[in-house]
């Protein structure tokens, strides 16, 4: 799977953390990158959970057990990070890339 195949819904919310995950790296630096990748990760456990509940409720299946619903959020999780992962990488090193541009400009004096 790639982010290209994915619903337009999805190839958002992982344009959207790209652009944070950039602007983290490009402000704090590799912290914000751990905190950054943190977050992608919970986002897409949480999301991946409800979608999980929502199916299991809509097919009839009745309440699926809480060890289902962890497992299959888990290996979604997985399986979006494998396919955001290059999108995220490059988001990164832009950041950093802008970071250190920026940070060895010439500073402007006022005269």
């Amino acid at each position: 799977m790639s982010v290209l195949d994915a619903p337009v819904w999805l190839q958002v919310i992982v344009a959207a953390e790209c652009l944070a995950l950039a602007w983290l790296t490009f402000r704090f630096g590799l912290p914000g990158v751990l905190v950054g990748l943190a977050a992608a990760g919970a986002s897409w456990f949480v999301v991946a959970f409800g979608a999980s509940w929502l199916v299991g409720r809509l097919e009839g299946a009745g309440p699926l057990g809480p060890r289902d619903l962890v497992v299959g959020s888990a290996l979604a999780t997985l399986r979006l990070a494998e396919a955001a992962g290059p999108g995220l990488a490059l988001a990164a090193v832009a950041g950093r890339l802008a970071r250190r541009i920026i940070s060895s400009a010439p500073a402007r004096r006022r005269g």
